[in-house]
């Protein structure tokens, strides 16, 4: 199986470790990079939010990760109107179809319907669940 490029969703709440960590050793072993993307609803002020901020932090966590485990990796926040499993979802297909990654991994405890999400989606997609504490 040739995996080049790999779609991570990271949700603003809930185990990033287990997901970026998941992620980072498949891209390692495939000389893959990744596409960390996480999505937020927008904000119609100019100021930047908390959760925008967050978002961020969390993005850059796993940047930092893939960067000590020498693994190239894209940073990216999308902004919807609505936050819907509906929206979540509908985003993550239309990203797929612009970045054509060759996977899909995200967190069991994602927003989302996971199963109409595994039809829908033309790309595999692998569920990490959480680490339990």
């Amino acid at each position: 199986m040739k995996i080049e490029k790999i779609l991570v969703y990271i949700e603003p709440k809930g185990d990033l470790r287990s997901v970026s960590m998941f992620a980072i050793d498949l891209a390692h072993h495939y000389s893959a990079r990744i596409i960390a993307v996480s999505i937020i609803k927008h904000n119609p002020t100019k100021i930047r939010s908390r959760t925008e901020d967050y978002a961020w932090h969390r993005l850059y966590e796993f940047e930092e990760d893939a960067f000590e485990h020498e693994v190239k990796i894209s940073l990216l926040l999308e902004e919807v109107d609505e936050f819907s499993r509906y929206i979540i979802a509908k985003k993550l297909m239309d990203l797929t179809q612009t970045f054509q990654p060759d996977l899909i991994i995200f967190s069991n405890q994602v927003q989302l319907n996971i199963t109409k999400f595994i039809v829908d989606s033309p790309v595999p997609t692998i569920i990490v669940p959480e680490r339990q504490n």
